[in-house]
């Protein structure tokens, strides 16, 4: 067909790439507080969406946890396929959910929440993938992990 192109998709951004704005948008002095979790997440449930939604909250409220963070973002992350085969295999149980599977259900069970990112390499821990912000906000903002 004449004058069409086949568009090649532009690769998912990064999480430090999306929560950038979140970042910015905060007044100089700000203090962001890192949340991680690593599991097997073999599904991820209501009660880890829950967990990391109560863990923001409460650092939001310094009448909770006795200091107060102006932003908080948070890190999903898994364990590769062979840690946790190896792991339910000792409780007799088998793998549900492949590591790309496990990702993809993390998206979809934290897309309500701008402020959580999952990781993009599994075998990369969240102090690399947001070593990029730490970098470019330095001394704008304070990181608390």
């Amino acid at each position: 067909m004449q004058g069409s192109r086949s568009r090649t998709p532009s690769p998912p951004r990064s999480a430090t790439e999306r929560a950038e704005p979140l970042i910015s948008a905060l007044p100089p002095g700000s203090r962001v507080a890192f949340l991680s979790m690593l599991g097997s997440l073999n599904p991820i449930t209501h009660g880890h969406v829950h967990m990391i939604t109560e863990a923001r909250r409460a650092l939001l409220d310094a009448d909770v946890c006795g200091d107060r963070f102006d932003a908080v973002i948070a890190l999903v992350s898994v364990n590769k396929d062979r840690f946790v085969a190896r792991k339910l295999t000792s409780d007799k149980k088998h793998l549900v959910f492949t590591e790309c599977e496990r990702l993809a259900l993390i998206n979809a069970a934290t897309s309500h929440l701008p402020w959580c990112f999952t990781a993009e390499r599994v075998d990369c821990m969240w102090t690399c993938d947001f070593g990029g912000l730490k970098r470019m906000f330095s001394g704008r903002v304070e990181f608390v992990e």
